[in-house]
């Protein structure tokens, strides 16, 4: 068990980064199409960094 925990972080990790890359591409078609709504998510975003 011990020797897949190394491969299963790093397979995780990788889909963390995929997932990461298609949000980005998201949030670039939504910017090009509907530019309002990346400004409410960047504002919100931000606003629960300050909180939290």
């Amino acid at each position: 068990m011990a020797t897949k925990t190394p491969n299963f972080r790093a397979t995780f990790n990788f889909d963390l980064l995929q997932i990461r890359r298609k949000l980005c591409c998201i949030r670039q078609g939504v910017a090009k199409t509907q530019p309002d709504l990346t400004d409410l998510t960047e504002t919100s975003a931000s606003e629960i960094a300050q909180k939290g």
